[in-house]
């Protein structure tokens, strides 16, 4: 029995380590997303809130002994922005299904999860429902490489068209 118990246990260590060993490269590719941002754009017109200008820090640094990269969305209050969206979560790679994940939690009370395939030239689409208090849309999250800045594009899914939610550039601080 101490024999099929260390076996089990070593082969549990050796994919552990195998999984750890080819995530890692995966995981990396997401690298220019980790740093500190500040991004200015527009919220487009939707039924919680017309048309706005938006600014926002984002803090966004490697976490979780880099299988992970942990972001914080944070608007700025303004007479046009009077409850600003605050958004949480982490960016990283599933290697069991091959795919980018993101998962976001904000202030109102929504939460969304997305993958995506990889780069596509210097864009990231992440696509995946957003629920939100009543509910649950499909969602995509474009991040564009810009230099060493990135732009960010917000859609849902309304009438089976995509509509513009939010647009920003972002500029590494």
């Amino acid at each position: 029995m101490k024999r099929v118990c260390r076996f089990v246990l070593s082969l549990a260590m050796a994919t552990v380590a195998f999984a750890d060993h080819h995530q890692e490269p995966m995981v990396k590719q997401l690298d220019w997303l980790a740093g500190k941002f500040q991004c200015r754009g527009t919220a487009f017109a939707t039924p919680m809130a017309p048309e706005h200008a938006t600014m926002a820090d984002v803090d966004a640094s490697w976490d979780l002994g880099g299988s992970w990269i942990r972001f914080a969305y944070a608007e700025k209050k303004t007479d046009a922005n009077p409850k600003p969206l605050l958004v949480s979560g982490y960016f990283g790679y599933d290697g069991m299904a091959k795919k980018f994940v993101v998962r976001g939690f904000d202030n109102w009370g929504g939460y969304a999860h997305g993958e995506s395939d990889g780069m596509s030239g210097d864009s990231l689409t992440f696509s995946g429902p957003w629920t939100m208090t009543e509910m649950t849309v499909a969602s995509r999250d474009t991040f564009k490489k810009a230099g060493r800045d990135l732009w960010h594009l917000g859609e849902v899914e309304m009438d089976g068209k995509w509509v513009k939610v939010s647009e920003e550039t972002c500029t590494r601080k």
